[in-house]
């Protein structure tokens, strides 16, 4: 099997988009949050804390009184979020980045969905089913074949872009195919081919040359007048 992602425009009004940007950054604030957190356990000398408790953390903040607007984002981003910042904090300690740091308003995070019973598409309608936010129109400039893996929406100077990632069966040879024809160009043969068949030289320039002598012995023959 092969993986393909496929990225199509979402054609969104200015209700969507402001819901969007609310969920955007709601994972913004749930990845700062759980730095914070983790600089507070780091100086405090307690170990370093995986997913499993980030969504704790999660769960907390969902439940507070001061962040309970959390809750009006759909969960799945938020928590591919902290799982995104665990994978930050894994390269880190194996030496291949720098520690990870807070995000700007400018740089939320995508919002993805790792399940495909998390949303749907309807390529008859060109539209896809986000969480909470119900069907969206698309530009869909082209079919989207395979099985539906994950699909992560981005924004992108002010426009938003929903990628579908796909599975598609690897295209294998028939078995019981036969391979095309080849031809070797050559000068003794003109073409020897694959099957065994040969194809001889034409002999065109040796032809012509016999053609040209004749002519110009009869020419040679010929008196010049005047």
């Amino acid at each position: 099997m092969s993986i393909k992602a496929i990225r199509f425009q979402l054609r969104t009004g200015p209700s969507i988009e402001r819901t969007l940007r609310r969920y955007a950054g709601s994972c913004r604030w749930a990845w700062n949050a759980a730095i914070a957190e983790q600089r507070r356990r780091r100086e405090a000398g307690e170990s370093f804390a995986g997913y499993g408790v980030m969504c704790k953390w999660l769960t907390a903040w969902r439940h507070a009184p001061g962040t309970a607007w959390l809750a009006l984002t759909p969960i799945h981003p938020l928590q591919q979020t902290l799982r995104r910042l665990e994978q930050a904090y894994q390269r880190f300690f194996a030496g291949h980045r720098g520690y990870p740091a807070f995000k700007r308003r400018s740089q939320e995070p995508s919002l993805h969905f790792p399940d495909p019973k998390q949303f749907a598409l309807d390529q008859d309608n060109a539209r896809v089913k986000l969480p909470k936010l119900g069907w969206l129109r698309l530009r869909q400039s082209q079919p989207v074949p395979g099985v539906l893996r994950n699909a992560s929406v981005t924004s992108e100077r002010g426009k938003w872009f929903v990628s579908l990632q796909v599975e598609l069966p690897d295209v294998m040879p028939s078995a019981d195919a036969r391979p095309t024809l080849g031809v070797d160009l050559g000068v003794a043969l003109f073409a020897a081919m694959s099957d065994g068949r040969t194809v001889l030289p034409l002999d065109a320039l040796r032809k012509q040359q016999c053609r040209l002598r004749h002519a110009q012995r009869a020419v040679s023959r010929k008196v010049k007048c005047g």
